[in-house]
């Protein structure tokens, strides 16, 4: 991901809902055309039923840039589905799903 940063922000929430923010000035990485990039975020979003944010604060590649949404959605994932054992006594989804 180099000179690129990129939040995600994912709510399991059952509801879904997608907010996509990146500016692919390349139309082609090979014959990958950069168009789907935001088609692929609003299905995963779909069907996960999840609010989906993705937004790229700034970069240079193309290439960097979409690897960065990858990165930083893992992450998110990562911490939506963490059980945070300091919290009690708080009704959560957390564990089941």
């Amino acid at each position: 991901m180099d000179e690129t940063l990129t939040r995600a922000v994912v709510d399991l929430s059952g509801r879904s809902y997608l907010v996509f923010q990146a500016d692919l000035t390349a139309q082609r990485l090979g014959t990958f055309e950069t168009e789907v990039v935001e088609d692929f975020w609003q299905g995963f979003s779909d069907q996960l039923r999840a609010n989906v944010h993705i937004e790229v604060l700034y970069g240079r590649n193309t290439h960097h840039k979409i690897e960065s949404m990858f990165k930083a959605m893992g992450r998110a994932m990562r911490q939506a589905v963490t059980i945070n054992p300091e919290i009690k006594g708080v009704n959560s989804t957390k564990g089941t799903i």
